[in-house]
């Protein structure tokens, strides 16, 4: 049996209350417990799911795309593939990026982008099959999470703080970023003569271990206390309602909220994704 490498290489039970049965899952996905969220005054329950602790990776995307073209599925391989394109943005220096970002070994843990909803979703039923052949026929399909279990998970059992890593700021005690987001001073805002705010010659922010230009290692900073990196910023993550939240690599501060969200209608280099998997399911 083919093991996939990077989620299936250590099997764990994942930790759960008294109440809940434990299910076998890659050691990777998170137990999310049900809840009731709030997003922009609308009042959504949820069941309990797990989700994938980091945004997919390029790695993890060129695994699916090889077998496609392994099975000779060349249709769903036009269908997947990203549009490496899309870093080509104007007036930015980019064309090393639409050259390497994707099949370059150095990008193996960066987030995949500039795929379409169609390619995620072909994702998600091919690691369903590969979830499967380990764990059983038991394990609900793989998909993209709602926007509300997004924001649940991003929370990370905290009500009020607008970032997942439960405060209102942007650095911690030693003045080190918490997240990869674009840093805006006052001096590059100006407002026009009919009041319009305008920013120029924006400088990205430097974490306090590398320099961050783009997107970072989908494992970079702290983690959300259920054990979620990044979710906001690097990326923002594509939900089941063709929108993406959190912000990504290219939001200001005030931009990479948990409730922050922005339409997705096509591949491009700021919005990547992370699946779910419904916890338990039914019986027959």
């Amino acid at each position: 049996m083919r093991i996939y490498t990077v989620l299936f290489a250590v099997l764990l039970f994942l930790p759960f209350g008294a109440s809940s049965k434990k299910q076998k899952l890659p050691k990777d996905f998170m137990f999310i417990p049900s809840s009731t969220v709030k997003v922009d005054s609308i009042l959504v329950s949820h069941n309990a799911f797990y989700m994938l602790n980091h945004e997919v990776t390029n790695f993890e995307y060129r695994t699916f795309l090889n077998d496609l073209k392994k099975d000779g599925n060349e249709t769903d391989f036009a269908l997947a593939y990203p549009d490496t394109s899309a870093w080509l943005i104007q007036r930015w220096f980019m064309q090393p990026m639409a050259n390497l970002y994707f099949w370059h070994p150095a990008y193996d843990h960066y987030p995949v982008v500039n795929i379409s909803k169609q390619g995620v979703e072909l994702y998600c039923e091919w690691l369903t099959k590969e979830i499967r052949e380990i764990y059983g026929e038991t394990i609900n399909d793989v998909r993209l999470p709602s926007k509300y279990e997004w924001v649940s998970a991003a929370r990370g059992g905290s009500t009020g703080a607008p970032y997942p890593w439960g405060t209102p700021n942007l650095q911690n005690a030693k003045g080190c970023a918490l997240a990869n987001y674009l840093t805006i001073g006052d001096q590059n805002i100006t407002k026009t003569k009919d009041g319009l705010v305008v920013v120029s010659d924006s400088t990205f922010v430097i974490s306090h271990t590398n320099e961050v230009f783009t997107t970072a290692t989908v494992k970079s900073y702290t983690p959300n206390p259920y054990g979620l990196y990044n979710m906001s910023c690097n990326v923002a993550e594509m939900t089941a309602s063709n929108s993406a939240m959190g912000g990504h690599w290219h939001s200001p501060g005030y931009d990479i909220r948990i409730t922050s969200e922005i339409k997705f209608d096509k591949g491009n280099p700021f919005v990547g994704f992370r699946p779910v998997i419904t916890h338990m399911k039914p019986k027959k």
